[in-house]
């Protein structure tokens, strides 16, 4: 807060005329602004969901360039649906950069079925023997390896083989995490800690199992296949400090880090000329979410952390592991072609009836009591549904994650077709309108009640 106060004072006082920050940088005192640059606009994060305004930073960016009459420029090498749609529309101007700077080669990018490697004994645990061989390679030419695994923790599963429980979070319906280094278990939603059970929690059995991998899982393996040889991890719980992470990031340009483990922290905007091998240890990791943003932040993903490698005049290479690598998605990625990703995402959207072609808006009711949360979205829902001959409203359901940090959600998923509803206007009044009646009437009025526009996911 101190490190922005001053900033704040600094643009006030017109000492700086170049500001340069996160989402809360569109709100900067600027009195003339002459160009505004949302860099990555792709990216989830400039979608501020957990409080109030649940805003998009990007749309945000083009109604402050609208006010202050002055160019927006939004780049990405993979432009979200959105953006694209309204660039080919004509609403935007397509701007394109064919080729890398100073002319660097497109990574080579092998796809490997590690279903297949393990039937011919050819992948060991976590790692195929393509990977294995090529980071060898790589170390022996004393070039940068890195390998993304989008999970935290060591085992992402924890599951009794005798009664088939899994252990899950007592705040949140999601399974706890091994995190191996710390002996602990962890929901990673909510932070809740416990020892590492010894035995079932439900049956006693001691028949427990560990499955999944996290980037512990990775780290710990390959400490175990490359003796001598210094490795990093990057992740929420290993960086906990802006400094710690560019530190680490100076270390590994300086080749005294031989390999990087991360999340997705790792494919995000590092432009490092000794990385000329880009691993995935498993493609699926994000894929089969049930969102309709899935495959688009697939495709991201893995085109994101491919361009890590070989940016300057050694070749890169990118060796992406999966079960499934005939999903078109995968194949786009694999050929390094966005358009076609594009066209079929776009056909899709538009046939289920999902943005940029209508408009969404989440509704959801949350309390310590599952009775009171659903009492009360059903009240809201019949509510909303005098508008279902202007809007697409589902019914009320259990969100996707039922339980979160000790409360029960459920959730109402409306569209509005934005060639009948262009403005928003019909979507926005009967939220309204529900809202007054539901405070009005409801018996369930101490149940909060949260509306999202746009949101990035519907989990």
């Amino acid at each position: 807060a101190g490190e922005r106060y001053d900033s704040w004072r600094m643009i006030l006082n017109g000492r700086s005329k170049v500001v340069i920050g996160a989402r809360s940088a569109l709100f900067a005192p600027l009195r003339k602004i002459g160009l505004i640059v949302v860099d990555e606009e792709h990216d989830a994060s400039y979608k501020q969901s957990d409080q109030t305004p649940r805003y998009l930073a990007r749309d945000a960016a083009v109604i402050l360039g609208s006010i202050q009459k002055c160019p927006v420029v939004l780049g990405s090498a993979t432009p979200s649906i959105e953006s694209m749609y309204n660039a080919r529309a004509g609403k935007f101007k397509l701007l394109e950069l064919p080729d890398r700077i100073d002319d660097a080669k497109l990574p080579k990018i092998l796809m490997v079925n590690v279903a297949n490697e393990k039937k011919k004994k050819k992948a060991e645990n976590i790692f195929s023997s393509t990977l294995l061989d090529k980071i060898e390679d790589r170390l022996k030419k004393k070039e940068g390896v890195i390998i993304l695994q989008n999970r935290r923790g060591f085992s992402t599963q924890i599951y009794c083989s005798d009664c088939g429980e899994i252990e899950t979070c007592d705040n949140c319906s999601v399974p706890m995490v091994l995190h191996l280094n710390k002996n602990i278990i962890q929901c990673h939603y909510c932070t809740l800690e416990k020892k590492v059970p010894g035995a079932c929690t439900k049956c006693g059995s001691l028949a427990v199992k560990y499955f999944g991998t996290g980037t512990e899982r990775v780290e710990d393996e390959l400490e175990y296949y490359f003796k001598n040889i210094n490795i990093s991890r990057v992740d929420s719980d290993s960086i906990n400090r802006k400094s710690t992470l560019g530190k680490l990031l100076f270390s590994f340009s300086q080749g005294e880090i031989d390999i990087l483990v991360g999340t997705q922290m790792v494919s995000k905007g590092l432009d490092l000329s000794r990385v000329t091998l880009v691993g995935v240890v498993s493609a699926e990791t994000t894929l089969w979410l049930p969102d309709f943003r899935a495959d688009e932040r697939t495709f991201q993903l893995l085109t994101q952390v491919s361009g890590r490698a070989g940016r300057s005049k050694t070749p890169g290479e990118v060796v992406i592991q999966t079960q499934n690598e005939k999903h078109f998605t995968l194949q786009m990625v694999l050929s390094n072609n966005y358009d076609g990703f594009y066209q079929k995402e776009i056909s899709e959207r538009e046939k289920l009836g999902y943005p940029p072609f209508t408009r969404i808006a989440l509704i959801e009711a949350k309390d310590e009591s599952e009775k009171r949360a659903e009492g009360a979205i059903n009240e809201f829902y019949n509510e909303l549904i005098k508008y279902k001959r202007w809007l697409n409203i589902s019914s009320p359901a259990y969100a996707v994650i039922s339980k979160l940090k000790g409360f029960y959600r459920f959730h109402i998923l409306i569209k509005s077709n934005k060639e009948t509803d262009p403005g928003g206007g019909i979507l926005r009044k009967a939220i309204l309108d529900a809202f007054v009646e539901f405070n009005k009437r409801s018996r369930y009025k101490e149940v909060r009640l949260l509306y999202d526009i746009d949101p990035q996911s519907v989990m």
